[in-house]
């Protein structure tokens, strides 16, 4: 655990009492008034200077500061893309058991409101997307970032009380941290992912998320070859600006090796996207990447409600 300490500030020996050759203590002499003085103007300014820490281990330590009236403020974050590289993603699919849309629209309406209050609650951001028509076995997909893994199990807890979360399950759920890809370089570009804060952006209606995988041999290339490659696969990708990639690094914390989150306007623009990528050299070192998530963005409550059919049910009442 690493540890930082404080450098102790300059001690003051001028108004001392010290003990002379006889044993007796005697008070020091003053200093001229003009030298005084200067002292004290340098102990004004010196004092006005906050002690710099310095940690053991060579890490940085989180920085404070306090306010006028003595209080501690909150930590600073760091500024510029280096604080945006450092977020973690978590990707959690909810599936309600047939026993929960058994229940009276009353009781379904109250828990769909506890469940909407735990997942926008503060300490992370949530975006939910509405798997109702694309997939079988999960109703709703929670895109989670966070600047921490506390403030994602956090989160999670708070989800866990309500009545919602007992009846359903979790089918699929990837983490996944953010960091620059080191096959880019220097190289940036409009809108690319360094140039953006975590999360979507939220101005086109789908995302396309999966877990992937590669070959093992991928990584036995040399680092200039690797590059070579993904030069063509971002070549490829640029031709489609309106599609808007996140990149999730799982090496060490889950299964798989990456998750890939993809904003898009509409979904045959994703497979045209793909179609493309299988014709470049950088496909034939996937392992593999699957299962695919495609998901309508849209509130947590409107989400809730197509899974009962709320929405529905009031159109056909009319």
């Amino acid at each position: 655990m690493s540890s930082f300490v404080i450098s102790p500030s300059r001690s003051r020996t001028s108004g001392d009492a010290s003990t002379n050759v006889s044993g007796k203590r005697t008070r020091p002499s003053s200093p001229p008034r003009s030298k005084a003085r200067a002292s004290a103007r340098t102990r004004t300014r010196s004092s006005g200077r906050a002690a710099t820490p310095t940690c053991s281990s060579g890490s940085s330590p989180t920085t404070s500061t306090r306010s006028a009236r003595g209080k501690r403020d909150a930590p600073r974050r760091g500024s510029g893309r280096g604080a945006r590289d450092r977020e973690l993603f978590r990707y959690l699919t909810v599936a309600v058991s047939n026993e929960w849309r058994r229940l009276d629209e009353r009781q379904r309406e109250e828990d769909k409101t506890e469940f909407a209050a735990a997942v926008q609650s503060p300490g992370v951001r949530a975006h939910a997307y509405s798997l109702v028509g694309t997939r079988g076995d999960a109703d709703l997909l929670l895109w989670i970032v966070a600047d921490d893994l506390d403030a994602i199990r956090a989160w999670e807890t708070r989800c866990a009380a309500t009545r919602l979360w007992a009846r359903s399950s979790r089918p699929y759920a990837y983490l996944a941290a953010r960091r620059p890809s080191p096959y880019l370089g220097d190289h940036k570009h409009g809108g690319g992912e360094g140039e953006r804060p975590a999360g979507p952006v939220g101005d086109l209606p789908y995302l396309v998320v999966y877990p992937m995988t590669k070959k093992r041999s991928w990584y036995a290339l040399p680092r200039e070859e690797r590059t070579r490659i993904m030069a063509a696969h971002f070549a490829t990708g640029h031709r489609y600006p309106d599609i808007r990639i996140h990149t999730g690094y799982s090496f060490g914390i889950d299964d798989q090796e990456f998750v890939v989150a993809f904003e898009v306007p509409d979904v045959r623009r994703f497979v045209a996207l793909v179609s493309d990528l299988r014709d470049t050299e950088s496909s034939s070192y996937t392992e593999r990447e699957r299962p695919i998530f495609v998901g309508a963005a849209m509130r947590i409550e409107e989400a809730l409600d197509q899974i009962d059919g709320a929405a529905s049910r009031a159109e056909l009442l009319r």
